[in-house]
């Protein structure tokens, strides 16, 4: 039994909420919204450490972030239920050994005590493979389900390294592949590849392959036979030589291009022409520059007034029409362009030749190089870069001829030193050859451990998956067993919610056809059997399905396990017609009557219910009610218990035996507890005091003085609200406890000033609508929630 709850920071309760059971069943009664399933979520995550709701919702939201009150963090959360042995279970501390609290934590397997119509409506609506998961959280199969979810992950793990290790052992395949040009990826054998490399070595004269474990030491026999062939490195070098010196020998001779240069200005043009062209040309563009720069604005023949702009472009038309020159002066661009290229190509080969050079270290191809580096500095001297430069009579520049005998001594002195084409052949399918039995062995090598990896993976995946479809086929049949164990009782409480009505035969069913398993829900309906009931039940039908099917594998779970009997219903009544609403509440009352219940409601009628089913079946001695009257951002859920709080105060007063000391205790207990309900209701201004740690007098001054400016309600209640004013209790508590103030004070004005209390929480409290009177507009006026009761501030009765 659960003795009592605390919440903070836990969803919607922000501020310390204490619940008293005293170890009875407890009603609670609030509109949408009040903080009722709040509640809820701190006993099921004392219980868990989990809230299943939120937890389950989606990936964005999540225990961490959205289980604290939105003013707090995940740290400031503190839940707490307490047995009645005393023992606690809470979210701060683990429990202590040996303890109700102890044993409750390990056996709660899931959400066996807590049902919200959530639950129902998944269980029944859900597809047959999301409806088992939903259940599975119902059955006691812990054990199993940790064997079984171990088992599919390593199922799972060995199925991923299976796909990487065949993938990787393809990828080796489809490089030797690649490497020995082999079509089919299936011929990628070691016999295949074997008899490849045989056919391949038998040109060098290489001894027979055996297996490819020999590869390495057939290298070095390739590695052999390379150098037995003659220094393929220097071969190399000396060909590059040739090909470099043929191009030397096959080049023309600069000079003839420079010669062009020289014979298309002079030929065209004698001195005289030449330096009349220019200076004409020059003398315009200087007079342009003469203009531009000095900024002038008058001839500088006539002194006459001139447009400059308009002479300079005339003047820039009278040089472009001196076409003779234009064409000359192009043509000879064009000529120098081609000689700079000439020069270039040979400096390039020049630096080509060097770099070779520095393999064969001759003394001659360095020489070469030097004739040909001092012609082309000649060259550049000599030749000139423009026709102004052209008009001063030049030497033509000669080409060295002695760089054409140098090339071709050199050539003949290197021809004698290279190798048989043959033989080069020979050595470049043998470099090649040795470069694929690289290849083939690092891949063989990788692809043998791989294979044998993969083949030892594959037999433990054989013989795990065995082990976890075994562990499957296993849990099902538990599950059908189970099923199979509660079917009576599934039905026999559904006859009980609907009796008289050709419905029901419900039977639950495990498929084979999903490892995850599949849950299957079969009913009659009137004359149609083994239906599914959502294509006939009503909503109603169907969350009393859900609810049969719940408390079957409640009662079962608590037949196995007598301390998990506290049965919480969170608000599943949404959809049931009054008149199945009897027969359910009756049927858990009865039984489950030996269970500690916890049941929320947002109906106000169904609450009334319950309260009258309470006297049937034990009343204030088995059932506590709580009502929430209302809900404060910074609070929380403001409860009131009042109903069961003034039963009991009724029930002393009108017992001769009660002794004084305890209904005086009993009765400021009450009053404190009204005056806190009324100073939220009533919205009074009171100053702050440290932790809220108010007297009755610190409340009840204001609220005595804001009651009395209601005129209907003062004139109406006047004789109570005066005598409880002018009460010793109110004037003497400040400084000690109720019972010490009793010594003092005869039995019969406690028993008054009970009476005075009484009376006092019949003119505020409504029991129609279960509601404290409440401010309604800012006239201050007020009423309860169903009106009833309605105090006008302005309202003057005149007797």
């Amino acid at each position: 039994m659960i003795k009592s709850i605390e919440i903070e920071n836990l969803r919607g309760i922000r501020c310390n909420t204490y619940l008293d059971l005293d170890n009875k069943s407890l009603i609670i009664f609030g509109e949408n919204g009040k903080g009722k399933s709040s509640i809820i979520d701190g006993i099921e995550y004392a219980l868990t450490k989990d809230i299943k709701h939120i937890s389950s919702s989606c990936r964005e939201v999540s225990l961490q972030k959205h289980a604290p009150n939105i003013s707090a963090g995940f740290q400031d959360i503190k839940v707490q239920v307490e047995f009645k042995d005393g023992s606690i279970l809470s979210n701060r501390e683990e429990p202590k050994k040996d303890t109700l609290a102890y044993k409750i934590n390990n056996s709660v397997t899931g959400n066996i005590n807590i049902l919200r119509r959530s639950q129902l409506l998944n269980a029944v609506f859900a597809q047959p493979k999301e409806r088992y998961d939903l259940l599975k959280q119902f059955l006691p199969l812990v054990e199993i389900n940790k064997f079984e979810n171990a088992s599919k992950g390593v199922v799972d793990k060995f199925q991923e390294e299976l796909s990487n290790l065949q993938t990787e052992i393809v990828n080796h395949k489809k490089s030797i592949q690649a490497t020995l040009d082999i079509k089919d990826l299936n011929s990628v054998t070691t016999d295949n590849i074997t008899s490849i490399l045989i056919d391949r070595g038998k040109q060098f004269n290489l001894e027979v392959l055996k297996n490819l474990e020999e590869i390495p030491e057939y290298i070095k026999k390739v590695d052999d036979y390379v150098k037995s062939m003659g220094n393929i490195s220097q071969d190399v070098v000396i060909r590059g030589l040739l090909n470099l010196l043929n191009e030397v020998i096959d080049k023309k001779s600069p000079e003839q291009f420079a010669k062009i240069i020289f014979d298309n200005i002079n030929s065209k043009l004698d001195l005289v022409q030449k330096q009349m062209i220019v200076f004409y040309e020059e003398f315009l563009t200087t007079g342009i520059r003469w203009l531009q720069e000095d900024n002038k604005s008058l001839c500088p023949f006539c002194e006459s007034p001139i447009d400059v702009s308009s002479v300079i472009e005339r003047v820039n038309k009278r040089i472009d029409e001196n076409s003779e020159y234009s064409t000359i002066k192009k043509e000879f661009q064009r000529d120098y362009d081609i000689l700079q290229s000439e020069l270039k190509w040979w400096k390039d080969n020049v630096v080509k030749i060097r770099s070779i050079n520095k393999e064969l270290n001759d003394e001659n191809i360095e020489y070469l190089c030097k004739i040909i580096e001092d012609n082309i500095e000649k060259f550049i001297k000599l030749v000139p870069k423009s026709i102004q430069e052209n008009i001063i009579e030049k030497n033509l520049p000669n080409w060295d001829q002695s760089i054409y005998q140098n090339a071709n001594h050199l050539k003949n002195k290197y021809i004698n030193k290279v190798l048989p084409n043959n033989t080069v052949l020979l050595v470049d399918q043998a470099i090649r050859l040795k470069n694929d039995l690289k290849v083939v062995h690092d891949n063989f090598i990788h692809l043998n451990k791989k294979t044998n990896k993969y083949n030892l993976l594959n037999k433990k995946y054989i013989i795990t998956k065995q082990f976890y479809e075994e562990l499957v086929r296993q849990r099902k049949s538990s599950v059908q067993e189970i099923y199979n164990d509660i079917r009576e009782d599934i039905n026999s409480y559904y006859n009980s919610m609907h009796p008289e009505e050709n419905i029901g035969g419900i039977d639950l069913k495990i498929k084979d056809s999903s490892s995850k398993g599949s849950a299957i829900i079969e009913a009659s309906f009137y004359e149609k059997d083994g239906e599914d009931p959502r294509a006939y039940y009503s909503e109603a039908h169907l969350d009393t399905l859900g609810l049969s099917i719940f408390l079957a594998l409640y009662k079962r779970e608590c037949l196995k396990n007598k301390e998990l009997k506290f049965l919480i219903l969170d608000d599943i009544f949404t959809s049931v017609d009054a008149a199945h609403r009897i027969n359910i509440i009756n049927l858990i009352f009865s039984e489950f009557k030996e269970h500690q219940l916890i049941i929320t409601t947002h109906d106000i009628v169904l609450y009334r219910e319950i309260l009258e089913l309470e006297k049937l079946y034990g009343g204030n001695s088995k059932f506590k009610n709580i009502e929430i009257c209302e809900w404060v951002k910074d609070e929380g859920p403001i409860l009131d218990d009042t109903r069961s709080e003034i039963e009991k105060l009724i029930q002393l007063s009108n017992n001769h035996k009660t002794d004084k000391s305890i209904l005086a205790s009993v009765t400021g207990i009450f009053l404190e507890l009204l005056l806190s309900k009324l100073r939220y209701s009533l919205q009074l201004s009171i100053p702050a005091k440290y932790q809220d740690k108010y007297t009755i007098a610190d409340i009840w001054n204001n609220l005595y003085s804001k009651l009395k400016k209601n005129k209907e309600f003062y004139n109406l209640n006047s004789k109570v609200l005066d005598a409880i004013n002018s009460s010793k209790f109110i004037r003497n508590t400040n400084g000690c406890h109720y019972n010490e103030w009793a010594q003092g004070v005869s039995k019969d004005e406690i028993k008054q000033f009970t009476n005075n209390v009484i009376s006092f929480y019949e003119i505020i409290y409504c029991s129609n609508c279960n509601s404290l009177i409440k401010k309604s507009n800012d006239n201050e006026d007020y009423q309860c929630n169903c009106s009833r009761l309605q105090y006008q501030k302005s309202k003057l009765l005149i007797s």
